[in-house]
């Protein structure tokens, strides 16, 4: 059997490799300070940052905790509120603007501000609740549930002004940012609404029926379709 011929460049390689590990060695041994101050330098900006991450995350969880302690007391209706869940939300508002100025997670900022918004909103302020959830909607950015909250927000400040296009505009925008059927019922639910309100009952009527047939398991479906026989 013939036997195989090692080529130059084969003989070569492994003294190359070695050589480079040499050289290696000799570099690291000339400046071991200055490569011990690197890494020194390197694990403490790692440090630093793997320290400012989990700071921050535990920021975030803890005023999380914190504004949902303060929102869970808000009262379940938007509507027929007693005089007792008036003094209630009035309270709450006072509590929400105090605990913004101390927040410094942007996410539960822009959470508190919209809560704010909401309660604006159930106390009957219109103007203002729009103006704030105008203000959230502008810093929500790719927060889905954000947006679906601010437009719906929207939705029912402008339909209370008398401003049923507007009104009608950001109903639809909250169908489309809804995450799941429920929510999108409810928001298309409040542009069938807002058409009937401009005079539009044919595409009210359309807009009714789509929720009725699209999500049967719908609560309010029973209401909708009592409304729907009395729409001519």
């Amino acid at each position: 059997m013939a036997k195989k011929r090692v080529t130059k460049k084969e003989l070569k390689e492994p003294d190359e490799i070695l050589s480079f590990l040499q050289k290696c060695s000799r570099f690291v041994s000339r400046y071991r300070y200055h490569v011990a101050g690197a890494l020194v330098a390197f694990f403490l900006a790692v440090g630093v940052v793997y320290g400012y991450v989990t700071y921050q995350r535990v920021t975030e969880s803890r005023e999380n905790a914190k504004l949902w302690d303060l929102v869970s007391s808000l009262p379940e209706k938007a509507y027929s509120l007693t005089e007792n869940d008036y003094q209630k939300l009035v309270m709450l508002k006072s509590h929400l603007e105090d605990f913004e100025k101390e927040v410094s997670t942007p996410t539960v900022l822009l959470y508190v501000k919209y809560y704010i918004a909401d309660i604006d909103y159930r106390l009957g302020y219109y103007n203002q609740a729009a103006e704030k959830y105008r203000e959230v909607l502008e810093k929500a950015g790719e927060v889905s549930e954000l947006r679906y909250l601010c437009h719906l927000g929207l939705g029912y400040s402008l339909e209370a002004l008398g401003k049923y296009a507007e009104a009608h505009e950001h109903f639809r925008r909250a169908e489309e940012a809804a995450l799941d059927s429920y929510n999108r019922a409810v928001a298309a639910v409040g542009a069938a609404r807002t058409l009937e309100e401009q005079g539009k009952k044919a595409e009210a009527r359309a807009l009714y029926e789509k929720v009725v047939k699209e999500y049967p398991d719908f609560p309010e479906k029973g209401f909708i379709e009592v409304h729907l026989a009395t729409l001519s």
